[in-house]
């Protein structure tokens, strides 16, 4: 199936199989958009008028619309196969979540009530769902829950009705999941929205305990369970779950259906509690954890960027910590301003703990008050108020990691010993000009960026021994060059001198090192001296997602494809809400030429950031790898337009239209860029590869020359891009892999 396109919709791979059918991810070729299509078993439908009747039913779904309830957008049949087309939902299932073990009480509640909550407005609608169940119910990184197959039970057992009032089915065998079925539809009643309510208990029961309320291995034997037996409440079988939380969930499961309460009731029982918690293992280690957004307290806060810098240098810190996994600063951010509770947090990224905490600045002095709170038990493991003169803001970050290691019970090596007692004062002007260049750098654009480099400028004029600014002041030239804002000539040698001083000042400055290996691999193309000073970065900082994504992308250009995966599968569960981290997945697979995989990475880094250009612009690439022309040329018009930028002047624009063989748009389009180029920075590397995709080789080559004479960055992939195949084998090309120090390397396959 992976590959076949069905009616518009091109599969591109399996998402899991079950009795109601096979699911796939699919690109919807029309709407440019991803689906999930479930292919419905052969014998479910085997007439037109039973297909008539069950598209009548899918419409009547379609139409009801909720944020909790993944959509159905239609019922097709293709080539004999009859298949429903969903909305695509990114996240992880509810019965993987359980997997890892039961959930705290506090995310069972608030999952919960998102659940009842989409039960209650479906119900009120006369919508059922009839087959609630763990896997049916995903969680996105976000923290939303979606209901998947919603109604798509009924729709199948409409079916199995019909085969039985036509012989084709024992009517004793049930539609549904047991462990989460109603007694009552065991029995062959309907009972309007009571199964789902049943079903609903059920679900809590497993998310609070781990285990579903009954559960024998036989059909028989767990039918009988069902129908004869009471469940135990759930605090028997785990120690601490709220007495209000145990009468609920019973009352749920009551085999009488009249007393079970409705939806909307559940999720307002579920907002309150008495507030008992489960008991901890005081012996678990803590391994990981993130450190949320401190609040702003000062009395004038500075636009948030004073508690940004001192949270960003909080996980610096303690990212140096090789025995404990810091989530990095995207991931971080991205809960700023949340109210979700501490353990739902921390369950999406997967750590076992949570910083919190303010930060206030007044009269020179800094105060900075955290709470480090077990994500299992919401107990508090340790907290502290800290207040110091503004000069000693790096001994204070430093302080805060030592206590944060003792309070996790994390020991620290002699190497980490020394960096957290050396240190030195620096000036409040300094250090504020310095985050605040931070704060810009952060945002990424060119207008930011400039901000960023006068204030790192700024801090090193009332400091000039400050090694942070410097590696700032590197890091403002680098992406200056990388993005082409400037030419390289003008960036990446002052980024390198910066990053130098950085490195005399103190030379066990982790983002010093991975700033120099930044140009040393694109301007340089030195790949001794970067890889040297990458494993040196993460050698200092073990928890430095940057340096673990920018390592990667060397050994992708290496064509050291395995060992590229590992970095970036480090540098996700570091950072695992960065697009940019989700993207560099992508990028393995595409250079990789495995482009069907590659889409579906790129995919994933649009659902952490919907708007995330790069995104777009990769999936069209991977598209027009695998011949989807079209789509490719669409992608590529849509993401250039949401950014501003005018598809008619793109080489990947004209690029798409030399590969799908509309030479003379390709040309018209080419023709502009070359315009363009007269008066601004164009990189002759996409240039080249333009004239690569008409078949122009001579004129591909010219352009190759030039990107060589301007130490384009693009030529780092040299040894890779896919969309310079049609001139390996040319004694040209192989010149060109000499002069960027990649001559002899072989791809990894």
């Amino acid at each position: 199936m992976i590959g076949t396109t069905l009616h518009h919709y091109r599969i591109l791979e399996p998402l899991g199989a079950g009795g109601m059918g096979q699911v796939y991810r699919a690109l919807d070729e029309r709407l440019a958009r991803e689906v999930a299509v479930k292919v419905l078993p052969p014998e479910v439908l085997s007439t037109e008028q039973q297909r008539l009747r069950f598209h009548r039913e899918a419409m009547i779904l379609s139409r009801f619309s909720h944020p909790g309830i993944a959509a159905i957008h239609a019922f097709e049949s293709d080539r004999g196969m009859d298949f429903i087309v969903m909305e695509a939902v990114a996240g992880r299932t509810l019965d993987a979540m359980i997997a890892d073990g039961p959930l705290v009480e506090s995310e069972v509640r608030a999952l919960g009530i998102q659940i009842a909550e989409a039960l209650a407005a479906a119900h009120e609608a006369h919508v059922v769902h009839r087959d609630l169940k763990p896997s049916n119910i995903m969680v996105t990184p976000r923290g939303q829950v979606k209901l998947l197959d919603f109604g798509i039970g009924r729709l199948l057992e409409l079916e199995s009705e019909r085969a039985v009032e036509e012989g084709r089915t024992d009517p004793r065998i049930l539609a549904g999941t047991l462990p989460y079925m109603a007694p009552e539809r065991m029995l062959g009643q309907e009972d309007g929205v009571a199964p789902d309510l049943y079903s609903l208990g059920a679900v809590l029961y497993e998310m609070a305990t781990g285990r579903p309320p009954h559960r024998a291995e036989l059909p028989t034997a767990l039918i009988y369970e069902v129908l004869h037996k009471r469940p135990l409440p759930p605090s028997q079988l785990r120690d601490g779950l709220a007495a209000d939380f145990d009468q609920l969930v019973l009352a749920l499961l009551d085999r009488e259906p009249v007393l079970r309460p409705d939806a909307r009731a559940v999720a307002e029982r579920l907002a309150h509690t008495d507030g008992r918690a489960a008991p901890v293992d005081k012996s678990q280690a803590i391994r990981s954890l993130v450190v949320l957004p401190l609040a702003d307290h000062s009395t004038a806060p500075a636009s948030g960027y004073f508690a940004d810098g001192m949270t960003e240098a909080l996980i610096t810190e303690l990212a140096r910590l090789d025995a404990l996994r810091v989530i990095s600063r995207t991931s971080s951010m991205a809960w700023k301003g949340s109210r979700r509770p501490l353990p739902e947090i921390a369950r999406a990224l997967r750590v076992d703990a949570v910083l919190e905490g303010s930060v206030a600045t007044e009269n020179a002095r800094v105060v900075v008050s955290l709470r480090l709170v077990d994500a299992a038990s919401e107990r508090t493991l340790w907290s502290e108020r800290f207040d110091r003169p503004l000069a000693d803001v790096l001994d204070l970050q430093r302080a805060i990691a030592v206590a944060v290691a003792e309070g996790v019970r994390v020991r620290l090596t002699p190497s980490q010993q020394a960096h957290f007692v050396l240190s030195h004062p620096v000036s409040p002007r300094a250090y504020e000009a310095y985050v605040r260049g931070r704060f810009f750098w952060e945002q990424r654009s060119p207008e930011a960026v400039t901000r960023a480099l006068e204030s790192f400028q700024r801090a090193i004029e009332e400091d000039p021994t400050y090694a942070l600014a410097w590696t700032g002041v590197a890091d403002c030239h680098n992406i200056r060059g990388a993005f082409r804002w400037l030419r390289s000539s003008e960036t990446f040698p002052p980024a390198k001198a910066a990053a130098m001083r950085a490195l005399e000042l103190d030379p066990d400055l982790a983002e010093a090192h991975t700033s120099l290996a930044f140009g040393l691999l694109y301007y340089d193309w030195n790949w001794p001296g970067a890889r040297r000073e990458f494993q040196r970065a993460l050698e200092l900082q073990p928890g430095y997602a940057t340096a673990r994504q920018w390592y990667a992308e060397q050994l992708v250009s290496l064509g050291r494809f395995e060992e590229a995966l590992c970095e970036a599968v480090k540098a996700s569960e570091l950072d695992p809400l960065s697009p940019v981290i989700a993207s560099a997945h992508g990028d393995i697979h595409y250079y990789r030429r495995e482009f069907g995989q590659a889409i579906v990475e790129y995919r994933r880094a649009l659902d952490l950031a919907p708007g995330f250009f790069l995104g777009g612009m990769n999936v069209a690439r991977a598209q027009e790898q695998l011949g989807l022309h079209e789509e490719a040329i669409e992608g590529f018009r849509v993401a250039l337009a949401r950014v501003g930028s005018d598809p008619e002047e793109s080489t990947a624009v004209a690029h798409a239209y030399a590969v799908a063989g509309q030479r003379a748009s390709a040309e018209r389009v080419l023709g502009r860029v070359l315009q363009k180029a007269q008066t601004s920075l164009v990189s002759p590397y996409a240039i080249a590869s333009v004239y690569a995709g008409l078949g122009d080789k001579d004129a591909a080559f010219h352009w190759l020359d030039q990107a060589l004479a301007e130490r384009d960055r693009m030529l780092a992939q040299l040894l890779v891009h896919p969309r310079l195949d049609p001139l390996r084998g040319d004694p040209r090309f192989d010149r060109l892999l000499q002069a960027v120090g990649l001559a002899g390397t072989v791809p990894q396959v």
